[in-house]
């Protein structure tokens, strides 16, 4: 049976493609760390470039984004938001005051996940060929697993509203505390206090994390396209003629040409992880 994370990471993978997260999602997390997929889905982190020998300095092998961003990732159905100004009546939300403001968010499904923050960075390692030529080094000196990955690029927040739903069912009421704010009603501004109203079912209240990194891309190793383009059919003829172009095709593997690898961002199509 799949636990919480992997749903939630599955969930986090299969609406945002290039993008996997880590378990708990404000959790310490940085550029350049060493891990395996769960699930093929969920980030776990096991080392750093600089535990497996590779010659990489954060401090000078990581490009730094200096350019803020909202951030915003929240599950692509099952999550409802409903808001509510001050001086409103919404029957939706019968726990907040009518002289508040506050909002409503329901869930549909485990695991579905609202992350939010008005500000964050994307940082990412600058130097990518010089790490892989040493990884693949590594590889080949039996120093390297094939089913590791890297952290290449980390989102990163000083400040963001974190929640997800631990059963098929749930909801959470929040009451905006201060009131000069009223005008706006949203999750993931340090300025924005909410005092909790109501929850039903079972949710992971991680609001005001700080200094968070809950999306990474990853790279990691796979093995390059092994067949030559040709202009003529590729298969044609008998079954024996058939089988001899495959033959032909197909490469005999002794030992691991590394030549036969390279560091690839892992998307859409991860089966060989």
């Amino acid at each position: 049976m799949a636990t919480i994370a992997e749903i939630y990471a599955r969930g986090f993978k299969r609406d945002f493609r290039y993008y996997y997260t880590h378990w708990l999602p404000n959790g310490p997390m940085s550029v350049g760390v060493v891990g395996e997929l769960v699930d093929r889905s969920l980030f776990r982190p096991l080392s750093t470039l600089q535990d497996r020998g590779i010659d990489f300095d954060p401090a000078r092998d990581v490009l730094l984004d200096t350019s803020p961003s909202p951030m915003k990732f929240v599950s692509s159905s099952s999550v409802a938001t409903s808001v509510k100004l001050a001086g409103e009546v919404n029957p939706n939300m019968p726990n907040i005051p009518e002289g508040s403001a506050g909002l409503k968010i329901e869930f549909g499904s485990e695991g579905a996940f609202t992350i939010e923050a008005r500000e964050s960075y994307e940082h990412r390692i600058r130097d990518v060929p010089s790490i892989e030529r040493q990884i693949l080094e590594a590889f080949r000196a039996g120093r390297w697993q094939r089913n590791h990955v890297v952290v290449f690029a980390l989102v990163t927040s000083p400040y963001a509203d974190i929640i997800i739903s631990e059963s098929s069912s749930s909801s959470i009421e929040l009451e905006l505390q201060a009131t000069g704010q009223a005008g706006r009603v949203e999750l993931g501004d340090a300025s924005l206090q909410f005092g909790m109203r109501r929850t039903s079912g079972r949710v992971l209240d991680l609001r005001g994390s700080r200094n968070v990194g809950p999306a990474c891309q990853l790279v990691g190793l796979k093995r390059r396209w092994p067949f030559p383009v040709r202009s003529e059919p590729l298969f044609r003829g008998t079954r024996a003629a058939i089988e001899a172009s495959v033959s032909d095709l197909l490469p005999e593997v002794s030992e691991v040409q590394i030549e036969d690898y390279q560091l690839a961002l892992l998307g859409s199509d991860d089966s060989e992880f």
